[in-house]
């Protein structure tokens, strides 16, 4: 059909069919016979979506979000495994796991926000770096890596949340957060727009 690219989500293919079926199929391109751009979002807005609007019990904490699935057991999923899965898929375009706010987010919540995905950032980096180091890059190209800015619709949260990400340097920068209001209108942050 002349597809070109597709984004694919790190979260549900991590769940299924998994990175061992993925690994083991050459990566998500081999196994859909597909040789355009895959991009993988990692998982943050899933997460969000899972604990706060479906109900899932869990909780998000500096060290990644934690899903209780019964029987007194958790899963834990960090921004080293949305990288690792990230790998293993074989994106040409990886995403940083970043901590998604609710548009309704008070002031503290913006910040706490901010703070997290800078901290998961970093430690996306990181295990970027490492996944680098372990594996060779195949005919010279290494993926990329994008870090996402969050702050809601406050202009200075999101000012700080870029410079925060700038200065530990990635390839590319998303504009993360909540794009729509309830009658599915693009929104602005708040000071971009004169009377916004």
């Amino acid at each position: 059909v002349g597809t070109e690219a597709v984004v694919v989500n790190t979260y549900h293919l991590l769940s299924t069919p998994g990175t061992d079926v993925l690994k083991s199929a050459g990566g998500l391109k081999a196994l859909m016979k597909f040789d355009g751009l895959v991009v993988s979002d990692s998982g943050g807005w899933q997460c969000f979506s899972l604990i706060h609007r479906a109900g899932a019990k869990g909780k998000i904490t500096d060290a990644g979000v934690v899903f209780r699935i019964g029987g007194g057991k958790n899963k834990l999923f960090t921004p080293e495994i949305s990288i690792r899965a990230q790998f293993d898929i074989g994106s040409d375009v990886l995403v940083c796991l970043d901590d998604f706010t609710d548009p309704e987010a008070g002031e503290r919540r913006l910040r706490e926000s901010v703070e997290r995905t800078t901290l998961w950032a970093r430690k996306s980096k990181e295990a970027y770096d490492r996944a680098l180091e372990e594996r060779p890059e195949s005919g010279g190209q290494r993926p990329l890596l994008l870090a996402v800015i969050q702050g809601g619709f406050d202009r200075e949260a999101r000012k700080r949340s870029a410079a925060e990400l700038i200065d530990l340097g990635f390839d590319g920068y998303g504009f993360g957060g909540w794009p729509l209001d309830a009658g599915n209108n693009l929104l602005v942050v708040r000071g971009s727009v004169p009377g916004a």
